[in-house]
């Protein structure tokens, strides 16, 4: 039985994502709006019935588990990104051209999860939290696009 290649990049992806995101993951609570980790505040207000505070290992698989779904994506969707997912070519062009790759992807989940800030969790952001979550999907995305890239040269 063969495996293509976009099945294998995105098990590979999410590992690296999950991987990525428990690196990540620590600095959330300096993310935190009135006291509460947005993953936490998402499950209490959505699932649970309690403060966040009461959810934060709810909160805390919820963003891993969406590290690895995302991570999952970028392996089977960068085939088609702006440079392509480079198998066989140099080592260099493989790591830069799937960290180039994975940044666009994070940036696109920088503006998915500002989204869901102040649309679904009505937090009222200031300027340092926008550029924190916009660091923090960035660096997650140079971590799985540098890390895929080492996997395809």
């Amino acid at each position: 039985m063969t495996v293509s290649y976009a099945t294998v990049d995105a098990v590979d992806g999410a590992v690296v994502g999950l991987l990525a995101a428990l690196l990540t993951i620590s600095l959330l609570p300096r993310l935190a709006t009135g006291g509460a980790v947005p993953t936490d505040l998402f499950w209490s207000k959505y699932v649970g019935s309690g403060p966040p505070s009461e959810y934060t290992t709810e909160g805390t698989v919820l963003h891993l588990l969406a590290g690895a779904l995302a991570g999952a994506a970028l392996g089977w969707l960068a085939p088609t990104y702006p440079v392509g997912w480079p198998e066989g070519e140099p080592f260099g062009a493989s790591v830069f051209g799937a960290a180039f790759n994975a940044l666009v992807f994070g940036a696109f989940l920088s503006v998915d999860a500002l989204a869901l800030f102040s649309g679904p969790l009505e937090l009222d952001i200031d300027g340092r939290t926008v550029g924190a979550v916009i660091v923090l999907h960035l660096a997650w995305g140079s971590a799985v696009g540098v890390a895929l890239g080492f996997h395809l040269a």
